[in-house]
């Protein structure tokens, strides 16, 4: 049992009752999580949920301190239940397995805490806890790592900005073009390995992939001659997913890396501007095409070898080892043999470094060792364990200010990787909450304003790519009037007849205010859609397909209106004599 004294002392025995009697919702149970379901124990909080949908791998381990290895494969939210319990066992902790999406952790659900904590790490998710927590009025604390940075953060309905007041980074994305054949830096050839994985063992073919280049990358591509040059390379040995299964290793190794160079090497256009890139066979990177040589693997003296980077020939039996533990692994499978990328199977991540190591030096591009490979790869931002555990005790901080009424207190933190300038050099700053964005389109804005193209567009794309793309909605509902254009979700099915139709063909014209709900996450707002002809329909949206003009709160709104239709009803006055 745990001692309150110290707790009651350094507290009250006022506020120590409060935060034992506060019902308080923890998301995630990860980095951040673990520290801060250990942190919430031990400062008195006894009633408890968590959710978590992830199970506990070995890659886990070294930061998230709740976990043993003989926990590896069970759900993370039930093994950081058990454990924390050792802490406090008379604290009443809840776990679910499951996801934040579920319909069972709707509104209803969050309304019943007083509290929710964020300890997750992808911004769906994220948003959608934010529009939860704003539709019942539950107070958010906020939280995130990246490394040695951190930050975290109070929100309040109507007080604070909230999670999608300022714009958030959108992933990055490469043209295909530029991955396929004029690579210039180790991600590129780290996606193009990625996605010569999915082709060989996985569901990925040629057809699955769009060859228009569109995508965004700094410096984008050359003009038109050097994209149809590009396609035509793309195209002469274009091969299936199965005739490259078909392939031993070296046959694939030279189809890759001889072949498929080769063949761009004969589009001179390419390389007007660029340096050409170098052929590397079999038999040259191993020296007398010796396969069987090859497939123990590069050896893993002179240091970790995750660190190394490898030679040519160490790529080539790194290639061939991996290769053919996937094709044990893939003939083994079944029925269905497809294989998934998986960054912390070492089979996979051994065949991607080869592969992506040996693209590299062919175009005389830096390689990367198996660690640095791995982080490119899953899109890693190293966890820093003294991050995470910083950030959970300003959790914990944040939430004894809310629960004694002293919210005009808390504050923004910002945990930083080097100290400030200047007398006071800080490695945690911290400053007053942010008010609210106006122009916010989820806790201020309910009027936004839309322009695209309403004769060329379908309402697929204003479904999918601007409702459920840009604003993160889960499942909208749309109303024109009183007419319901479209609805998703269980038992909407036959509303998908409409997705084809061009906007103006289901009342989305010019000057039209769109009605779109979200019940699962409680959110409503309306479009004021503006006609533009000059935003093409085959644009992609960072070409401007679609633009939002303008955010209005609903308040402002009427009183422009209002003002506008004074202004409307006036007469003219005469002009007055000089």
């Amino acid at each position: 049992m745990l001692d309150y004294s110290a707790l009651a002392a350094t507290l009250g025995e006022e506020l120590l009752q409060k935060i034992r009697s506060t019902r308080v919702l923890m998301v995630g149970t990860g980095g951040i999580g673990c520290e801060l379901l250990k942190n919430l124990v031990a400062a008195g909080f006894a009633n408890i949920e968590c959710i978590d949908f992830d199970a506990i791998d070995v890659s886990n381990l070294n930061r998230q301190f709740l976990f043993r290895k003989a926990h590896v494969g069970r759900p993370k939210s039930e093994v950081a239940r058990e454990s924390a319990l050792r802490f406090n066992p008379d604290a009443n902790i809840v776990a679910h397995c499951g996801s934040i999406f579920d319909a069972q952790f709707g509104t209803a659900y969050f309304s019943s805490f007083g509290l929710v904590f964020n300890a997750l790490d992808n911004l769906p998710a994220r948003r959608h806890v934010n529009r939860l927590c704003l539709s019942t009025n539950t107070p958010l604390i906020e939280s995130g790592t990246a490394g040695y940075l951190g930050q975290v953060t109070v929100i309040r309905k109507d007080a604070t900005e909230c999670f999608e007041c300022q714009p958030k980074p959108t992933p990055k994305t490469y043209p295909v073009c530029t991955i396929r054949t004029t690579p210039s830096a180790p991600i590129h050839c780290i996606v193009w390995a990625k996605y010569m994985f999915a082709k060989v063992f996985g569901a990925v073919d040629d057809d699955d992939v769009d060859d228009d280049g569109s995508g965004s990358d700094e410096g984008g591509e050359g003009g038109d001659e050097e994209k149809v040059a590009m396609l035509q390379a793309m195209a002469q040995t274009r091969k299936s997913g199965a005739q490259l299964r078909a392939m031993d290793a070296p046959q694939l190794f030279d189809y890759l890396f001889s072949e498929q160079i080769a063949s761009l090497l004969a589009m001179d256009v390419l390389w007007k501007t660029r340096t050409p890139p170098q052929i590397i066979s079999w038999a040259e990177a191993t020296g007398a095409g010796d396969k069987e040589a090859c497939e123990a693997g590069p050896s893993a003296a002179g240091g970790l070898r995750s660190q190394k980077v490898w030679s040519v020939a160490e790529a080539a039996q790194a290639f061939a080892a991996s290769h053919a533990a996937l094709v044990a692994q893939y003939a083994a499978a079944g029925e269905r043999p497809l294989l998934s990328f998986d960054k912390d199977a070492a089979d996979c991540m051994r065949f991607v470094t080869a592969l992506a190591n040996l693209r590299a030096r062919c175009f005389s591009i830096a390689p990367s060792s198996e660690f640095d490979a791995k982080a490119m790869a899953g899109n890693i931002i190293p966890a820093i364990a003294t991050t995470n555990a910083i950030a959970a005790g300003l959790m914990v901080v944040e939430a004894v200010k809310l629960l004694r009424e002293a919210a005009d207190e808390c504050r923004t933190s910002f945990i930083m990787q080097y100290p400030t300038r200047g007398r006071k050099a800080r490695y945690l700053n911290a400053g007053p909450v942010a008010p609210p964005n106006p122009q916010c389109f989820v806790c201020q804005a309910q009027f936004v304003t839309l322009a695209i193209n309403t004769v060329a567009t379908p309402l697929s794309f204003f479904v999918d790519a601007v409702l459920r793309g840009h604003f993160a909605l889960q499942e909208p509902s749309i109303e024109v009037g009183s007419a319901v254009v479209y609805e998703s979700g269980e038992g909407a099915e036959d509303m998908d007849d409409q997705l084809p139709k061009m906007l103006d063909a289901v009342r989305i014209t010019d000057s039209a205010h769109v009605s779109v709900t979200d019940y699962l996450q409680d959110c409503e707002f309306t479009f004021v859609i503006a006609h533009d002809p000059g935003l093409a329909p085959g644009a992609d949206e960072s070409d401007g397909r679609f633009r939002i003009l303008r955010a209005d709160h609903a308040k402002r709104k009427r009183e422009d209106d209002q003002a506008g239709e004074a202004k409307r009803a006036k007469p003219n006055e005469e002009p007055t004599q000089s």
